[in-house]
């Protein structure tokens, strides 16, 4: 089972050892948002795709991705968490 720390996507398994933990609760704060790391980017490369990834977990937030300049979005923690769960909740 997983948990979420950190910003968007990080994941850090609650199973393992405890030097994990440690490193999950040390990066809770790091990072920068997609939101923010995406519009920073568009602003500043010019002429070459941009993949918006991380933190995207429904057709909303890859609208706004859209929105704020890139030119495709990737998501996979909606998709591959049913699957940790079972093949008929993929079905769903």
């Amino acid at each position: 089972m997983a948990t979420r720390l950190g910003r968007e996507g990080e994941l850090f398994s609650r199973e393992g050892a405890a030097s994990q933990m440690l490193c999950g609760k040390l990066v809770r704060h790091w990072g920068i948002y997609t939101s923010n790391s995406l519009v920073s980017i568009v602003n500043t490369v010019k002429d070459v795709p941009i993949i918006a990834s991380g933190g995207i977990r429904n057709r909303v937030d890859m609208a706004k991705a859209i929105a704020l300049g890139a030119s495709y979005v990737g998501m996979a923690l909606p998709l591959l968490a049913p699957a940790m769960e079972s093949d008929e909740a993929v079905k769903q």
